[in-house]
């Protein structure tokens, strides 16, 4: 039996247990995995030994990881008023598919079409399993990562029985805790996605390839194909542990296993794209080719980033996996410089180490902890097994003395600490942000289902983020994102943050009453769009923006959009700040003393007793004024007489010591009143929200805001969108007719 690396007196071989001795020295060959010789045991005591030290590694893990997601359960709800909420708005797309399979047998975010916008296969099919027996849960999927999560921590709990047997109860412990914290998998499974299966999956499949390529011929490659399959239905990115083990089968001369590998894990991706095909979709989902990182061959730059450009840059913007990478990188070039290449723990580490490499060159990163995570699962369990297995001796020869192993074991400790900082100053980030993400997808993402579901239930809503929106709905929408609307994924050449042609958002949201957006991601809005309000959300921690706008996608929807809004509002949690049009109130003569305050009003408050008694202050956009060491004052629709006691309310309530030091009655005086605010609709170069301090007529604003288009329809006359109330109302104009403040001209 020939030895894959084995080396001189003190050096361990990568062969199977020999009795043979090495040379003079008569140093015993090792085991594949194993530093020293164990003594020998009593059946007995070692089969108790064995179960102690995996029971307690193991009820530690479980009890790490399910008290941790408690905590975030509890700390989630406690900021969203007692309604469980997921930290991303994603899992609500693979919940809506779900529910949509098992009711209507529909691959898609609603009953009407099938939509590729999940980049998962397997997990909406096993939450419409769930869904079909118990009906559609809001908990579903967090049980179910509760479950993948145990899991994986009872398969790891089993690794060192075979992998490292002479390693403490201790260090177990140690190893699994930081594997479930490191990565963060609390988090990951409180995100209601994929990601946990796919990790379990994933720990599963490196540990028998690594096993299987570790042994001779004889065993074949079945178990280790379905294990691929599986994992690649769960996230495409395992096709490049796929792809790393099948490479390491055709070095081994394994060319009908490698095959067999790559067909297996390339299935479900085949099998998904020509249903998708023959659905009306493409090859891959959406959502792959939206997010993923797309390969360019338009020059010598791009050539550059697809040749590690890109790995480069990425990686050294990620500290966490910068680090973990180096170190595991080391510990496997030490791996297969004792044990050989093909040895379990070399492979496993390899194999891991290469998966990371192609996931940051290729793949996308973080957003929210989860894209990388399971490379960095498999990076920390597979070091760590190797290093528990072998312990110091793993970089010391057999006659190093204690000194030697003294200063060896503290360098270690050292190292070990710079390179699990960054992963343990990221876990316990995720631990804080989690209930706030908790929070921001409640308050933006399901806010905005609720009210397009009571105002405009059943009908075509023009929206960028799909999940709440879908689940909590099951009307026909326009995803101007692209995952569920493949004409607008195509507009934007299936590129996530490319802005689409004005034309083409005018094309796809025409049958649309209403469109509720991040601006940033529909930079070119269609001349039709009025800007009626927005909702701003504080400490935004998930959301890929804290403001949504709220438009009417056409003139004859703004009464409409105006009442939805008007009706809503009083719904909102008090950490959603709302603003705009639709809020603001007319202005009043400022000499009146009965002047109502709104946006842009800028006043001068004196209050005796202050540091520095006199300051200037603005009604901000959400209506509040802020006040030195007091909470802010809700100023919007208040007549100014009435700011001087609401200001005295707010000194009183507050904490700082300031705020009580004999302070006076506030002094308030209207420095300058807020302008006209009126938006412009239409065939004009110029449209959108405009602010004036004089008062305009029609002609001077047709003027002012560049002419007619050539699209202008020279036959129709200018009209308006007045404020009666708290409604809109259409009115007709003449040329020299003056304008109102918040009035809402159309020019056809």
């Amino acid at each position: 039996m020939g030895l894959v690396g084995t080396r001189d007196c003190g050096m361990v071989s990568a062969a199977p247990v020999l009795a043979s001795t090495c040379g003079p020295c008569a140093f015993p060959m090792l085991p594949l995995d194993s530093a020293s010789v164990t003594t020998p045991q009593t059946p007995t005591l070692k089969a108790a030994r064995t179960a102690l030290f995996t029971h307690l590694a193991l009820a530690v893990g479980l009890a790490f990881f399910l008290g941790h997601v408690a905590l975030l359960y509890r700390a989630s709800v406690s900021h969203t008023g007692g309604s469980f909420c997921y930290p991303l708005d994603d899992a609500f797309i693979h919940m809506a598919i779900g529910r949509n399979l098992a009711r209507h047998g529909v691959f898609g975010v609603t009953p009407q079409a099938f939509t590729a916008a999940s980049s998962s296969v397997l997990w909406p099919l096993a939450l419409a399993a769930v869904d079909a027996v118990v009906g559609d849960r809001l908990l579903t999927p967090l049980v179910l990562n509760l479950l993948a999560g145990v899991l994986l921590i009872a398969y790891l709990a089993r690794q060192p029985v075979e992998a490292a047997p002479r390693s403490s109860s201790l260090s177990r412990t140690l190893w699994i805790a930081a594997v479930v914290g490191l990565t963060p998998l609390p988090t990951i499974a409180f995100l209601g996605m994929e990601h946990t299966a796919h990790i379990l999956v994933s720990v599963v499949f490196v540990a028998e390839a690594a096993r299987w390529l570790a042994r001779d011929r004889g065993q074949g490659p079945q178990r280790v194909a379905v294990l691929a399959a599986l994992a690649t239905s769960l996230r495409y990115e395992a096709l490049f542990l796929a792809g790393i083990v099948a490479f390491f089968a055709l070095l081994r001369r394994r060319f009908g296993a490698a095959a067999w590998l790559l067909g297996a894990s390339a299935a479900p991706v085949v099998l998904f794209g020509l249903y998708s095909i023959t659905h009306g979709g493409v090859f891959l989902p959406n959502s792959v080719l939206l997010k993923g990182n797309r390969i360019h061959l338009h020059g010598l730059s791009d050539a550059t980033r697809f040749l590690g450009g890109d790995f480069m840059d990425r990686i050294c913007s990620e500290s966490h996996m910068l680090a973990v990478l180096l170190g595991s990188a080391a510990v496997g070039l030490l791996a297969i410089r004792r044990y050989g290449l093909f040895s379990p723990h070399a492979m496993r580490i390899t194999i891991s180490v290469l998966a990371a490499v192609a996931h940051i060159q290729f793949a996308s990163l973080s957003w929210f902890f989860r894209y990388e995570a399971y490379t960095i699962t498999l990076l920390v369990a597979n070091v760590g097994l190797c290093l528990m297995d072998a312990g110091p001796t793993f970089f010391l020869s057999a006659s190093a003395g204690g000194r030697e192993r003294a200063a060896v074991i503290t360098a270690g400790l050292v190292v070990a600490i710079l390179a699990g900082g960054p992963l343990v100053r990221r876990a316990l980030f995720a631990a804080e942000l989690t209930p706030t993400a908790s929070r921001n997808i409640y308050d933006q993402q399901v806010q905005t289902a609720r009210f397009l579901r009571r105002s405009f239930h059943g009908e075509p809503a023009a929206v960028n983020d799909i999940g709440a929106v879908s689940y909590f709905g099951d009307g026909p929408m326009v995803d101007l994102g692209g995952l569920a609307t493949l004409e607008a994924a195509r507009a934007k050449h299936f590129e996530m943050f490319r802005p689409m042609p004005a034309a083409d958002v005018a094309r796809l949201t025409e049958s649309s009453p209403v469109a509720v957006v991040y601006d940033a991601w529909v930079p070119d809005k269609p001349t039709t769009w009025t800007l009626l309000g927005r909702w701003n959300i504080l400490s935004c921690a998930s959301c890929a923006a804290p403001v949504v706008s709220i438009y009417a996608v056409h003139p004859a929807d703004i009464p409409r959009v105006m009442a939805a809004l008007v009706d809503y509002t009083p719904y909102l949690p008090e950490d959603v700040h709302a603003e705009g049009l639709y809020l603001d109130v007319p202005v009043t003569p400022p000499d009146e003393p009965d002047y109502v305050l709104s946006e842009g009003d800028t006043m001068l408050l004196s209050v005796s007793g202050l540091e520095h008694e006199d300051f200037v202050a603005t009604v901000l956009p959400d209506g509040s004024l802020l006040l030195p060491y007091a909470a802010p004052v809700v100023a919007r629709g208040l007549p100014i007489a009435d700011l001087p006691r609401l200001m005295t309310e707010s000194f009183g309530r507050s904490e700082a010591p300031e705020a009580h030091n004999n302070l006076g009655v506030p002094r308030v005086r209207l420095l300058e009143p807020r302008w006209n605010r009126i938006d412009v609709v239409g065939n004009v170069y110029r449209y959108g929200e405009r602010w004036w301090p004089e008062t305009m007529t029609l002609a001077a604003l047709l003027a002012r805001s560049g002419g007619p288009t050539a699209k202008a329809d020279a036959g129709a006359l200018p009209y308006a969108y007045r404020r009666v109330g708290p409604s809109y109302v259409r009115t007709s104009l003449s040329p020299d007719e003056a304008l109102q403040a918040l009035d809402v001209v159309v020019f056809p």
